[in-house]
């Protein structure tokens, strides 16, 4: 063992006796006291404690307005890329916020899915587009993208 772990536990142990012998002390002057510091101390990181995931905001979430701009590049197996907003600024969109160009006239309706449902939906480079941008916890992202004609 390291001389270094060696005095740190040490010092961990030294802090520790001396955090009973004041509680100790102060058990025998305030018992009620000493039972809400533990119950809070307790109860504190309970309640405290976030979800490690945080959601991902959805464009309906937001009060954005539709954007567009041109898809800088786009890579279909990956199945992400960027679009280039109209300020300058490249903004990351998944293939899953692509929307399908609705086929009312019988063919499936935009819900992602085209043939066998194993096509992924797909951009083009230098495609222009339009889109919502929402804040996800990654940053801002590109939602509900439609290709525009």
């Amino acid at each position: 063992m390291s001389l270094t772990l060696q005095l740190a536990i040490a010092i961990a142990a030294g802090l520790a006796a001396s955090f009973l012998i004041i509680a100790l002390d102060l058990a025998q002057q305030a018992p009620l006291l000493v039972a809400t510091v533990l119950v809070a101390c307790c109860l504190a990181p309970l309640l405290s404690r976030q979800s490690t995931t945080a959601p991902t905001a959805k464009a309906s979430d937001t009060a954005g307005a539709r954007e567009e701009g041109e898809v800088k590049w786009f890579n279909v197996s990956k199945g992400f890329g960027f679009i280039r907003r109209q300020n300058g600024e490249e903004i990351f969109v998944h293939f899953r916020s692509i929307r399908e160009p609705d086929r009312s006239n019988g063919g499936s309706k935009g819900n992602g899915r085209r043939g066998s449902g194993r096509e992924r939906r797909a951009l083009r480079d230098g495609q222009r587009v339009s889109f919502v941008v929402v804040d996800s916890d990654k940053g801002p992202q590109a939602e509900e993208v439609e290709a525009l004609r």
